[in-house]
C-alpha cells in the first residue's frame, strides 16, 4: 500500500471506556514513528456523537461495548453520524461473523484487544483512511457519472450474448418507458421497445457485430422507440468483448435519447430543402415575370384604342384577368423564395389584428366560431403591413378547411423573450412577437406535417394551389422570423408566427394617389428584352414623354453621351449581359448629373443602394409612369 502522506497530525477519536485499553492505546498511538496522532478520547457513544458533531475526525478507533450502548447496534450510530470518517472497530473477542457484520454495518477493520501493537495499529488506521478514501473517490466518481449520464439523456446497458441477459441502468428504464417489474432482462426486450419499422436494422447491426471475424468491434445504430404518439429517437452505441476465436461474449455501451438532435437535423434538412426550391422558384418567376409585364402591358394599350368592339374588348379583360391571377402566381412564388419587395415599416400587429377581425370572420362558415384574444401593449415589429395581412388570411383560410363541419378558430397575440426556444427554432434568442392560429379541424400526421410549407404541396385536391402556406413560409422568414405547425390526426393544428420585436413605434402608413399623372420630359430606357423595352416605350410615350430606348448599357451610355438635348431619368433593368444596371446607372450619372433613375427587375432580391426606386415586374404601364413621374416630382423638390 502506498505511503499516506497528511500535512498535520492524523485527528482520531478514541472511543473506548476501559482506562487500561485507553492507556495502552494512546501509548501504541505515541511511540509510531512513521505518523502523528491528534487524540479525542470519549468513554461513552453519546460524547463521542456529540464530538463527532463538532470535530472532523479522520479516522474512529470504536469499541462496542460503551456503557450506553452495546454492540453493532453503536457501529450504526456512529456511521449514521459521520457517514464519511472510517472506522476502525475494537473488540475483547475474536469473532469472524461479528468481524463480517461488522463490515456490512460500515467498518473499515476490526481488531481485537491484546493482539494489537504500534505498528498493526498505526497499519489499521492507514488503511481504514485510504480505504475510505477510495471508496469516496469512487462515489464521487459514480456521482459524476451519473450526472453525465442525465445530462446527455444516456443510461448504460450489457448484454450477454449466451445467456442473453441484458441489464440496464436506471436511467434506461424511463428512456425505454418500461418499469423494473416489467422489464424481461433480455436483448428481445430491448427490441420490442424499438419501433417496428426500425428493428430489422437494429438486429442487423447487432448481428454483424456479434460474427466471429467482424472487422468491426463497435455497434451503432439509430432508431425510433415504439408506442409514442410524439416519435422519440435513441442512439445505441457500444462495443463488442471477445473471448477465444473471436466468439463474442458480452456487448456494452450507452443508449441515448436524441429525439432533439433528430428534430434540428430534420429542421435543417427541410430548411435546405425549401431553399432550393425557392431559389428554384425565384428563378422561374423571374422569366414568367417578363412575359406577364408584356402580357398585362399590351393588353393596357390595347383597351385604349377607342375602336375596339364590345366582343375584344371582353376577350382583351379576360385576358388581363388572366395574367393578373398568374401575376399573383408568381409573387406568391417570390414570397415562398423570399425574394418579394417588402415595404417594410414599424407597424403594431395587435393593431393588424383588431382591424382585420371583421374580414377574418367573414372567410370563415357559420359553423365556425372565431376566438381572438389579444395581448396588452403588444411589441412592435418591423413588416410589410399587405404581408402580414396575407400571412393571417392563408393561416385562417388553412384552418376553415381543415373544419369542414365546423369546429373553433382561435387566434392569439403574445409577447414572448426566447432563449432555448430560440435556437431549437433557428432563430437568434431575444424578444419576439407570437402570433397563434389554432383549430379543432382532422389535424395532420408526421408525413403532412414534413411537407406542408413545400410550394405545390396541398391536401386539398383540385381545390388547393399548395402555395397558401409555401406563402405564410417565405414572408415570415424574410421578415427573420419562423413560422412551426403543431399537429396530429383529429386533434387539430397550431400554426405559429414568431417575428422579431423592435423597440420603435409604430410609423404612420404613407396614403398614395392612384391617378397616373404624365409629362414631357426624356426618359432613356434601357432593357435587354424587346418586348419588354417595346412596352415600356410605348406605356411612357402613351403618357407623353419622350421616350428614348437601348437595348444594352454599351448602348445606354453611348446615347447618353452624344445625345443632344437633356436626357432627364433613366429607366433601366438590373440584371442585363455585361453591365448590371447600377453600374450603368452609376455611369450614367457621371454624363448626366442630377437625373434620377428607375430600376426594374423580375427579380426581387436585387442590390440597390438604399432609397433607390424600384418597380417590380410584371407592371402596366400605368405603374411604370406612375413611378417616373414620383421620381421626376422628388427632383424638382429636392
Amino acid at each position: 500500500m502506498p505511503e499516506l502522506q497528511l500535512e498535520h497530525p492524523i485527528k482520531v477519536l478514541l472511543v473506548e471506556d476501559d482506562p487500561a485499553q485507553l492507556f495502552v492505546l494512546q501509548a501504541n498511538l505515541a511511540e509510531a514513528e512513521t505518523a502523528r496522532f491528534d487524540l479525542t478520547p470519549a468513554e461513552h457513544l453519546k460524547a463521542a456523537l456529540a464530538a463527532l458533531e463538532r470535530v472532523r475526525f479522520d479516522v474512529v478507533l470504536l469499541d462496542l461495548g460503551l456503557p450506553d450502548s452495546q454492540g453493532l447496534g453503536t457501529l450504526a450510530a456512529v456511521h449514521r453520524t459521520a457517514p464519511r470518517v472510517p472506522i476502525v472497530v475494537l473488540t475483547g473477542h475474536a469473532d469472524e461473523a461479528l468481524a463480517v457484520r461488522a463490515a456490512q454495518t460500515g467498518a473499515q477493520d476490526y481488531l481485537v484487544k491484546g493482539f494489537v501493537d504500534n505498528q498493526s495499529l498505526v497499519r489499521s488506521i492507514r488503511y481504514a483512511i485510504e480505504r475510505k478514501r477510495a471508496e469516496e473517490a469512487l462515489r464521487q466518481s459514480e456521482e459524476r457519472l451519473r450526472f453525465a449520464l442525465a445530462a446527455g439523456r444516456m443510461g448504460i446497458w450489457e448484454w450477454q450474448v449466451d445467456e442473453d441477459h441484458l441489464t440496464i441502468s436506471e436511467e434506461l428504464f424511463e428512456l425505454l418507458g418500461v418499469d423494473r417489474a416489467g422489464w424481461p432482462g433480455t436483448f428481445g426486450g430491448l427490441v420490442a421497445r424499438v419501433h417496428p419499422d426500425d428493428r430489422e436494422a437494429l438486429e442487423a447491426v447487432v448481428r454483424a457485430a456479434r460474427r466471429a471475424g467482424a472487422r468491426d468491434d463497435h455497434v451503432e445504430c439509430a432508431f425510433r422507440l415504439a408506442g409514442d404518439d410524439d416519435v422519440r429517437w435513441a442512439l445505441l452505441k457500444g462495443r463488442v468483448v471477445r473471448g477465444l476465436g473471436g466468439r463474442a461474449l458480452r456487448l456494452t455501451g450507452t443508449l441515448s435519447d436524441v429525439t432533439e438532435h433528430k428534430q434540428l437535423e430534420a429542421r435543417l434538412l427541410q430548411s435546405q430543402k425549401l431553399e432550393s426550391i425557392g431559389r428554384l422558384a425565384g428563378g422561374v418567376a423571374h422569366d414568367f415575370n417578363n412575359l406577364l409585364t408584356v402580357i398585362l402591358g399590351s393588353t393596357y394599350l390595347a383597351e385604349r384604342d377607342p375602336l375596339l368592339g364590345a366582343a375584344t374588348r371582353e376577350h382583351l379583360a379576360a385576358i388581363r384577368e388572366a395574367a393578373e391571377r398568374a401575376g399573383q402566381l408568381t409573387s406568391q412564388l417570390l414570397a415562398f423564395a423570399r425574394k418579394q419587395v417588402l415595404r417594410l415599416r414599424v407597424i403594431d400587429p395587435g393593431q393588424v389584428v383588431r382591424e382585420m377581425q371583421g374580414m377574418l370572420r367573414r372567410l370563415v362558415s357559420e359553423d365556425v366560431t372565431v376566438k381572438v384574444t389579444l395581448a396588452p401593449d403588444l411589441w412592435s415589429v418591423r413588416a410589410d403591413r399587405a404581408q402580414l395581412e396575407q400571412v393571417l388570411v392563408n393561416l385562417v383560410v388553412n384552418a376553415r378547411d381543415a373544419m369542414p363541419d365546423g369546429g373553433e378558430l382561435t387566434l392569439t397575440t403574445a409577447n414572448a423573450a426566447l432563449d432555448e426556444e430560440a435556437g431549437r427554432l433557428g432563430l437568434p434568442p431575444g424578444d419576439y412577437v407570437r402570433l397563434t392560429v389554432t383549430d379543432t379541424g382532422v389535424g395532420m400526421d408526421a408525413a403532412t406535417r414534413e411537407h406542408v410549407f413545400e410550394p405545390f404541396f396541398t391536401t386539398k385536391g383540385r381545390s388547393g394551389t399548395g402555395l397558401g402556406l409555401a406563402t405564410c413560409y417565405g414572408i415570415v422568414s424574410q421578415l427573420g422570423g419562423q413560422i412551426t405547425v403543431e399537429s396530429a390526426p383529429d386533434a387539430g393544428s397550431t400554426f405559429t408566427v414568431l417575428l422579431p420585436r423592435v423597440d420603435e413605434r409604430p410609423e404612420e402608413e404613407e396614403r398614395r394617389s392612384e391617378a397616373v399623372q404624365g409629362g414631357r420630359e426624356v426618359v432613356l430606357v434601357v432593357e435587354d428584352e424587346p418586348l419588354v423595352r417595346n412596352l415600356a416605350v410605348n406605356g411612357l410615350s402613351l403618357h407623353g414623354y419622350r421616350v428614348v430606348a437601348a437595348p444594352s448599357p454599351q448602348e445606354a451610355l453611348r446615347v447618353a453621351k452624344e445625345h443632344p438635348g437633356t436626357i432627364d431619368l433613366l429607366v433601366t433593368d438590373v440584371v442585363m449581359p455585361g453591365m448590371s444596371g447600377r453600374q450603368l446607372a452609376d455611369e450614367f450619372r457621371a454624363l448626366r448629373p442630377g437625373a434620377p433613375v428607375v430600376f426594374m427587375s423580375g427579380y426581387a432580391d436585387v442590390a440597390l443602394e438604399p432609397g433607390a426606386r424600384f418597380l417590380q415586374k410584371p407592371f402596366t404601364p400605368a405603374a411604370l409612369a406612375r413611378v417616373v413621374r414620383e421620381a421626376l416630382d422628388a427632383r424638382a423638390r429636392a
